[in-house]
């Protein structure tokens, strides 16, 4: 799906196109601040194939639209979806702030690592 030699090259010419952007809006920074780090679990959640599927089977009335209003709605459905998931992204890092969840799990992880050198030295 995303291994196309077209779509790479559409990726890597959007990323050459905004690599050196500089954006001196306030507002417009804080809003791409704030969502940004959510990107790539959005791209996780939707890509799940239970989330998949149920998009495919819920959207298809889409093919019954002209292609303008076709388009509209499939822009406004992505811009939604991309919000809710973001949102929904953000209260997971709260949760993992709120309970430790990294520094415990570098906590476990030194512990595993410090437990494997001690059975390799022996």
């Amino acid at each position: 799906m995303y291994t196309s030699p077209f779509t790479v090259i559409a990726a890597i010419s959007l990323f050459m196109l905004f690599k050196d952007m500089q954006i001196k809006n306030r507002a417009v920074s804080a809003m791409i601040n704030f969502f940004a780090p959510a990107s790539f679990s959005v791209f996780l959640i939707h890509y799940n194939p239970l989330v998949f599927l149920y998009i495919m089977k819920h959207f298809t009335f889409l093919n019954d639209l002209n292609g303008i209003l076709m388009t509209v709605c499939i822009l406004f459905s992505a811009v939604i979806m991309f919000l809710v998931l973001g949102t929904a992204d953000h209260i997971r890092i709260l949760i993992f702030r709120l309970l430790k969840i990294n520094e415990r799990s570098e906590k476990l992880l030194d512990m595993t690592v410090n437990k494997l050198k001690s059975m390799r030295r022996k």
